[in-house]
């Protein structure tokens, strides 16, 4: 989804219900809902610096999970993309909200 279609999406609810509460539906095989935390878009190409070298000196100390990240990171591409962060955990989602999403 980029963010033109979000937006599209959530004129066309604002159209019906324009003070509908945004939340995040996590998790499918045990469904919790948050409460939406910080938004942010990212204009850099690949993982930070810092988080690079930490990735490093694990993967140096054998770890093998830290080795993948790294390899991954390496080739990961964050330019031109809008993170959503988690607020806070509001409780179980409610089935019909599951249901809606075909969970």
């Amino acid at each position: 989804m980029n963010i033109q279609n979000l937006i599209e999406t959530l004129q066309e609810i604002a159209q019906e219900n324009p003070d509908a509460e945004v939340r995040i539906a996590h998790q499918p095989s045990w469904p919790f809902e948050y409460s939406v935390g910080d938004i942010v878009a990212c204009d850099s190409e690949g993982a930070d610096p810092e988080e690079l070298e930490h990735a490093r000196e694990a993967a140096a100390d054998g770890c093998e999970t830290a080795a993948q990240y790294l390899a991954d990171a390496k080739s990961r591409d964050t330019s031109n993309t809008v993170y959503i962060g988690e607020g806070s955990q509001l409780g179980y989602l409610p089935g019909v909200a599951a249901r809606a999403l075909s969970w």
